[in-house]
């Protein structure tokens, strides 16, 4: 085979040897033998291949230059980046926490106040009850008094009417006693009267 350059850009003398195209079939120079057991690219499927490639990576530029050159477009992304992102998510984070526990804390302190509001309603409650309840007591008091001395001004004026009846009948019979001994003398008289006529006939 002829010896030129190809494929690998200016490398000096390469033995090229004939060989037909896996790809289209055509008459090719190679810069190795072919085996045959692997695909045999003439220069033109080649570089398309190449320059296919690198647009499915995205990353590397595979094109026939790359040979030429020998250096890559890809180019890493920097140390600084990385430490970047990784302090832009921490920070995020850490704002996250903070208002989570901002929001929590807000929310405890809200119970509290609620928590308090009730106890002092119940406390104003409580009170208000035993001073109900005082008064309710005193009034019961107040009632069973009034009820004893009632009680007791009833009984006075019964033992009065019982006095008054007592000595109404006193007096009558002091009376019936002395109709009955003016009666008895009257008798007396009546019959000492009739005992004097008769003397006299």
């Amino acid at each position: 085979g002829a010896s030129r350059g190809g494929f690998g850009g200016d490398r000096g003398p390469v033995t090229m040897h004939k060989a037909v195209c896996t790809e289209c079939s055509k008459d090719c120079e190679v810069p190795f033998k072919p085996t045959g057991d692997k695909p045999v690219l003439c220069q033109n499927c080649f570089s398309s291949k190449k320059a296919s490639e690198s647009k499915d990576s995205g990353s590397y530029n595979k094109s026939s230059d790359y040979s030429s050159t020998g250096s890559s477009s890809y180019s890493s992304p920097s140390s600084s980046n990385y430490s970047n992102q990784n302090s832009n998510t921490t920070n995020q984070s850490s704002a996250n926490n903070n208002n989570q526990n901002l929001e929590t804390t807000n929310a405890i302190n809200s119970l509290k106040a609620q928590i308090s509001d009730i106890n002092f309603k119940l406390d104003k409650l409580t009170r208000m009850m035993e001073k109900i309840q005082q008064i309710t007591t005193d009034n019961s008091s107040f009632k069973a008094k009034e009820i004893v001395a009632f009680d007791e001004i009833k009984i006075s004026e019964s033992d009065g009417a019982e006095a008054s009846e007592i000595n109404d009948v006193e007096v009558k019979e002091k009376k019936v006693k002395k109709v009955t001994a003016k009666k008895t003398i009257a008798v007396k008289k009546v019959a000492t009267a009739k005992k004097t006529v008769k003397k006299v006939k």
